[in-house]
This record gives C-alpha cells, structure tokens and sequence, in this order.
C-alpha cells in the first residue's frame, strides 16, 4: 500500500492549483480526479455550480473530467486519489483535517537525445519512465513533427531494450525513410503517458574518411565513393578540410603559345584558390603517336621554354599539370590542364640542284634541298608572279607555264609543314630565293645562278 499521508486541508483552498476535487465523491474511499496542471486554479473561480468525473472501473479518465470555465470547456489531466468523505463541499465549511492515502499513478516519460546514424547501420534512441506499474512502451515515429506511424517491435527491423524504467528502441539497417522524430510513450494502469520530447533521427551516408562497404555505402551528394574501406573524393575532386572540390579549381590554365624552329615556350596561370597546395608543376609534350618526354617546373613559376629533341615543322602535343599534396589523409595528386597543340616554325629549303634539275622554257623542272631536322608536308613555288605546289615531301617540281628562253627568272620555295585544315593550321618556312636563266633555244645552254634567302614579306 502506498503510504498513508496526514494533511491539513487549510494548506490547500479548493481552488488551489493542486487539490481541486471533483464536487460529488461517489463513495468512501472511492476514487476521484484531482486537477494537476498550473490552470488549476481557476477552476474554483470559474466553474459553475458541480464539477462530475466520471468513474469507471476505479481508474479517472481525463477525457471525461472538466467544466464550463465560461472561456471553453475546460480539460485536464487526473489523478486518482483515496479519500474517506463520500461528499466534499467547496466552500470554507468544507476547510479541515482529513486524512487520505496518497495512490497517485502519472508517469513521468522523457525520450532522449537526438541521434545519427549511417545508411545500412543502425541507432539506439533511449527513453526514462517514472511512475508506478509501468507495464507497456511503445513507440511512435513523426515526419516534419506529424504522426507517421507506430512502431512495431518485429525484433528485426525495430528491437526493443532496456528495461521499463529505462527503455530503448534500435533501428537497424537504416535507410532514410527512417529519418524523422520519435516519441516514448509508458502505460500503467491508470493511462498512457507520451513523453513531452521528442528525439530526432538524422540518417546520413557515410561522410569524409569514415569506413563504408558495398551495404554501407558513402554520401554521392558528397561527392563521396567508396576507396579501400574508406569514403574519399572522387578522382575528379581532391579533399581540404574534409570537403571535397572540384580539380578544375587546380587546374593550369595555358594562356600563351610560342614557337620557332628549335624550341617552343608556354605561359599558363597559377590557381586563383588553393594555391597553397601546389607543390609544383610538369610540363609533358609528345609527338602523335610518340613517346611522352617531361620536364618539372617550380612552383613558384609559370612559364618553359622546351628546347631539347624537337624537329622543325613537326607538331607536338602538350600539357601542364599542378602537382598537388594533401593532408589528412596524405596524398600526392596530378591535376593535369587540356591538352594543347603547337607546331614548331619548319626550315626553309636549300639550293636548287641544277645537275638534276632541267631549266627548259616549256618543261621547267627543279630539284632543290630539303630542309634538315624537318617535317615536311609539301613545298610551294613562285616564279613569274605565279604559285605552285609539290603533291608531297618530295623536293622536286615541274613548273607548269611556258616561259621566255633565255631569260633570267627568281624562284622562291618555301616550306609547308601541316594543313590549313587542322586546328593548328599550317605553318610557313621563310622563303628560299635563287635566281635562274631558262635555256636559250640555241644549242647553247647556259646556267647562271644567283641564289639568296629571303624574308617572307
């Protein structure tokens, strides 16, 4: 039995915040509602006349207690409570010493804290009840703060643990569907009691550097993937600071593109963000089709000139990467520009070659010199105000236009290395000038030569 309490109803006016009564007590020693909540005071100045509570089965039910408090009906939690006068009066008559056994049967019910948990993992929310006869938990699971369903303990999905006075609820095997706020309700024989908290659910992919597996995967939003055990940036972002960027913030930009006939420079621009991470850059170019050749520039400077290897004419295809370290965990990572294209500027051919060469007014041939070191995609001729091209590489033309015999003519051949049609376009040798005399038609053939390079305006 509950222990025995002696009070002096003076200390507690029937319209006191604790002890309001209900005005009709059905028997001695039955059960009645007291009012528990701070409005309880008004009660006794606004309810009209009696105030009835239902009695069923000994338990007090606070849907059926209240009164007309002229703003509403009135509603209010209960108790249950001994008493040994079969009617109350609430006026000062009814003032005195009385005694009474104290049988109050609320529960106290707290979920609690919020928790996190990973996708394909599992989370423990806990939850304390105090009162007496606790005899059923039960949970409820709420999105945005609305009701979305009650939990049923299937001892797969959702196990319970704990004890009645200390119960807890495991999710297992997450996903975000089971995001949301939930709340510990206790029973006992006098009501349900909800707790007046809720413990909210945050359901994450796994985050930066944590362990995952194909059932526990990684945040993607996150740009997160699983790499050995472990959720790291993707191969197009690096990570600082446990976020992941995009490498295109690291990326070396080329801005300038030179070339002559030995060498070729190029000028590029450092990182406007994260520059601090570059340790570095390199500098790879190859032929199409060739081997890769590379050079590593300091960090500090953005500019090469490549000079060693290279072939007049020939086109050659290259990029600029960052070398970059990180930290937490440490890796060295390449982060390599687009690749660019420069031809380098092609020779000029050399001297005709008149032994193998026929100077005849109505069949001109010539032979000339190739170029040495050179790439060579086709040669063009100008003589008399008139260009022609070779087919090919070969050093050698027949000039189709009839010309005066005997007289003196400048032939310019300059090299052509690559198309005007590719996006590089071709490039232009400066002209080779020599000076030849056509046969005269008597049997006579002389040669005269005067040759000499030069510029190409």
């Amino acid at each position: 039995m509950p222990k025995f309490l002696q009070r002096n109803f003076e200390e507690f006016d029937f319209r006191g915040r604790f002890m309001e009564f209900c005005r009709q007590a059905h028997s001695i020693l039955s059960w009645v509602c007291v009012i528990t909540t701070t409005e309880a005071a008004f009660l006794g100045q606004y309810c009209n006349d009696t105030i009835t509570c239902d009695y069923t089965g000994g338990l007090c039910h606070a849907s059926n207690c209240g009164c007309d408090t002229g703003y509403g009906e009135y509603k209010r939690e209960c108790k249950s409570i001994y008493i040994n006068k079969t009617t109350m009066e609430s006026d000062d008559k009814d003032k005195g010493n009385y005694s009474m056994e104290d049988s109050s049967d609320d529960l106290t019910v707290s979920t609690g804290p919020d928790v996190t948990g990973r996708v394909g993992g599992s989370v423990t929310i806990t939850c304390t009840v105090t009162g007496p006869e606790v005899n059923t938990i039960k949970w409820k699971q709420y999105r945005n703060n609305s009701y979305l369903q009650d939990i049923t303990i299937d001892g797969s999905k959702y196990t319970a643990g704990g004890t009645l006075s200390t119960p807890s609820l495991t999710i297992n095997t997450l996903n975000t569907d089971d995001a949301g706020q939930y709340q510990c309700t206790a029973s006992n024989p006098g009501g349900t009691y909800p707790s007046n908290n809720k413990a909210t659910v945050n359901v994450l992919y796994g985050q930066f550097n944590e362990d995952c597996t194909a059932t526990i995967p990684c945040d993607a939003s996150s740009y997160f993937i699983c790499n050995s055990c472990k959720c790291l940036c993707n191969t197009t972002y690096y990570h600082k600071d446990k976020v992941c960027y995009p490498r295109t913030r690291l990326t070396p930009y080329i801005s300038v593109i030179n070339s002559t006939t030995s060498q070729f420079s190029v000028f590029w621009s450092h990182p406007s963000v994260d520059y601090d991470l570059v340790i570095s850059y390199k500098v790879s170019w190859r032929q199409n089709g060739g081997s890769t050749s590379e050079q590593t520039v300091d960090r500090g400077k953005n500019s090469i000139i490549v000079n060693s290897g290279l072939m007049s004419g020939q086109l050659y295809i290259f990029t600029v990467s960052a070398v970059v370290r990180l930290t937490d965990p440490e890796e060295t990572i390449t982060i390599q520009s687009q690749e660019e294209k420069v031809r380098l500027d092609p020779r000029p051919p050399g001297p005709i070659l008149h032994s193998e060469s026929s100077l005849a007014h109505d069949s001109l041939t010539l032979k000339w010199t190739p170029p040495s070191n050179t790439f060579v995609t086709k040669y063009e001729v100008m003589i008399d105000g008139e260009s022609q091209t070779t087919v090919n590489n070969n050093p050698m033309l027949q000039f189709n236009k009839i010309l005066t015999p005997g007289k003196y003519y400048v032939v310019r051949i300059v090299t052509i290395s690559g198309s005007s049609s590719e996006l590089t376009g071709d490039k232009r040798s400066t002209r080779y000038k020599e000076t030849i005399r056509i046969t005269p038609t008597s049997k006579i053939r002389i040669f005269a030569a005067n040759n000499s390079y030069e510029n190409k305006n």
